[in-house]
């Protein structure tokens, strides 16, 4: 756990030295062409960024490096490459990928969120109250992202936000909600370890005091 912390604490480190800078000059770019809808969208890729660490100052919990590059990844692929270099519009595959993710990756966070208010290690907690929360969570945030991608297509990209793409959306957005029900049941019905599961896990370690306890004997 402590070597895959090492390893994705500077694999985080270079993925924010290189986008804050790319950030940054997207924006002079998108200033000097006129498309300030564009310019603002690439400013606030230094926000999402630095979300966690704010989050931090104001909650105590520590973060895991690999949530951290879970994060990242979604912010890299919904929010950079998908909003900002518009590639949500350009390829409508890759906005349904990104969706698959998202819904995956949300029920991992609501996980990790249900595990440290609870102060309960994820093999100890009611296994069916605990899915059920992480499915309505991953479905809210579902609901709040797509207002806004809504707003972008209007606003932004000038295009038409029809019913056949919200339903292809909710589509993939729940096949990534499957896929985390999938990876848990395997793990907790079969003891099939799978490697997404490790983000929360690793969260958990450094959070819940339960789990603090045994690591520290060790």
């Amino acid at each position: 756990m402590k070597e895959r912390q090492r390893l994705f604490g500077r694999i985080n480190g270079i993925f924010v030295m290189l986008c804050v800078p790319l950030s940054i000059a997207l924006a002079v770019y998108y200033l000097f062409t006129v498309n300030l809808p564009h310019c603002l969208l690439s400013l606030l890729t230094v926000f999402w960024l630095t979300v966690p660490y704010l989050i931090g100052r104001i909650h105590p919990f520590r973060p895991s490096h690999l949530m951290l590059f879970a994060y990242y990844v979604f912010i890299l692929a919904a929010y950079i490459l998908g909003q900002v270099l518009s590639c949500n519009i350009r390829y409508p595959i890759y906005n349904l990928l990104v969706h698959g993710y998202g819904g995956l990756f949300f029920c991992l966070l609501a996980t990790a969120i249900f595990c440290f208010h609870t102060q309960t290690r994820y093999g100890a907690v009611k296994y069916f109250f605990c899915l059920t929360f992480c499915i309505c969570f991953s479905l809210a945030v579902f609901v709040l992202l797509e207002l806004g991608q809504i707003f972008c297509f209007a606003y932004i990209a000038h295009t038409q936000y029809v019913l056949q793409t919200f339903l292809l959306h909710v589509l993939f957005w729940l096949l990534g909600i499957a896929g985390f029900v999938i990876l848990t049941a395997c793990k907790r019905f079969k003891q099939i370890h799978t490697y997404p599961l490790y983000t929360y896990e690793d969260f958990c370690v450094l959070n819940i005091k339960s789990s603090v306890e045994i690591v520290s004997r060790r």
